[in-house]
């Protein structure tokens, strides 16, 4: 398209028309109607266009223009700043509450930023069309214009001057994409942040932040976990900044998130806030954090996972990673045991899959107690896991335990047995440390 359009040379400025046929304010009778409906519709911007091209000259953008039926330049593209140009060139011209603003632009700008003539670019009717459908009507699947978004506006605004936006949000995303969630690079930062500076999701979440460096105030894998379901949310679940916008929404969206319940804060943190593993905001300093254990939970509990306790899984799992976001602030165990069991199991054989896949366990049968017990092997011999713990989990195979999987085939296959929210809740925290190092 470039190749289509030619150079006019140098046109005196007040030789250039504006479109009184413009898509957006058109059609007007006159040029001084098509300066007057520029100010009633942008008013104060004008002058900044002005201000801007007093201090600056013109953009690099060019201003199109092609020759009406008496030989005429008018502008095609570009009336705002042509506009702005040519009352910095006549303030007089300007609307009368504007000419002494206008005047005075003229008189400050710096030497040789007001040109008399520009050069402009012009083609056949037919390319010009064109190419205003690529700068003005969107994204049009990728050939047109697409507008920056606000971390896009954000890494712009740190090179100009170092600060950012929104650094909460920034620094929480920096974190998250180290830690693999993939997603945390396009969620909007400013979704985030609107919700992330809520002082009471941020205290429920266990988060706090010095203007520089974030602190987690409970055991730093169940945040991970939880912010990692919020990004999630946003990218993949069809989450809109309306769902959060003011106060009760993001309390309602906390509370699905969490059923109710708050994050644990573990005895070694109680007193003092650890440092979060690696996160930093810009010029902040990464510290690193001891791991708690996590607190085993009451199996009275309305929903099988409590808050951040999810599964390493990477965000590629996504049918995984919504089966345990349904789990953890969906489905209610005490109203729904048979198909929360369902789900588990599904989690269980996800599980032990991957573990077998990354590793080259082999197997040779494919009963799901056999394929546990070989992962439960490998793990012992790779010293992931104790005699304690192997002993423990091979009584998946034994039909009287009731963390078994012959357990688990009952509450799937067996029409006359249903599993109590007791059983399901006892039977996850149990196997849950097991899922959790078949992901690491």
């Amino acid at each position: 398209m470039r190749a289509k359009f030619t150079s006019t040379g140098p046109i005196p400025v007040s030789e250039i028309l504006l479109d009184q046929n413009n898509y957006r304010l058109g059609p007007l009778d006159s040029q001084m109607d098509c300066i007057t409906i520029m100010f009633n519709e942008f008013s104060s911007k004008m002058v900044k266009i002005a201000g801007h091209i007093a201090k600056n000259g013109l953009s690099p953008k060019p201003v199109v223009v092609s020759k009406d039926n008496q030989g005429r330049w008018v502008v095609r593209d570009g009336n705002r700043r042509m506009t702005a140009l040519k009352l910095l060139n006549n303030p007089a011209e300007a609307p009368e509450q504007y000419q002494k603003i206008f005047q005075n632009l003229k008189t400050n700008a710096i030497r040789g930023m007001i040109p008399e003539a520009i050069d402009c670019l012009t083609a056949d009717e037919s390319i010009i069309i064109e190419y205003r459908k690529l700068e003005h009507m969107g994204p049009q699947d990728g050939i047109g214009q697409v507008d920056w978004d606000a971390r896009a506006k954000d890494n712009l605004q740190a090179d100009v001057d170092g600060k950012l936006t929104y650094p909460l949000a920034r620094a929480i995303c920096d974190y998250l994409e180290k830690r693999g969630v993939t997603e945390a690079r396009s969620v909007s930062i400013s979704n985030m942040q609107r919700l992330l500076q809520d002082t009471e999701v941020s205290k429920r979440l266990g988060i706090v932040w010095d203007g520089q460096n974030i602190k987690f105030a409970a055991v730093e894998d169940e945040v991970f976990n939880i912010l990692k379901e919020i990004v999630i949310d946003f990218v993949r679940r069809g989450k809109k900044v309306n769902d959060i916008y003011h106060p009760p929404d993001r309390e309602q969206y906390m509370n699905d998130l969490f059923g109710n319940r708050s994050l644990k804060v573990p005895t070694p943190l109680a007193k003092s806030v650890a440092p979060a593993s690696g996160m930093r905001a810009a010029g902040g300093v990464p510290a690193q954090t001891k791991i708690a254990a996590k607190v085993k939970s009451s199996w009275d509990r309305p929903r099988v996972i409590q808050p951040g306790a999810g599964l390493p899984a990477p965000s590629t799992e996504a049918k995984l990673n919504t089966i345990l976001a349904e789990l953890r602030s969906k489905i209610n165990v005490r109203e729904a045991p048979v198909s929360a069991s369902v789900l588990i199991r599904l989690i269980i054989e996800r599980s032990v899959w991957y573990y077998i896949t990354k590793y080259k366990v082999t197997y040779q049968k494919d009963e799901l107690f056999h394929i546990i017990e070989k992962v439960a092997e490998h793990m012992k011999v790779s010293k992931i896991i104790n005699k304690q713990d192997y002993n423990q989990i091979r009584k998946m195979g034994n039909a009287t335990e009731l963390i078994s999987a012959h357990t688990l085939n009952a509450w799937v296959h067996n029409s006359n047995y249903t599993p109590t929210p007791q059983d399901v809740c006892t039977f996850w925290d149990n196997i849950y440390p097991f899922l959790v190092k078949c992901w690491k």
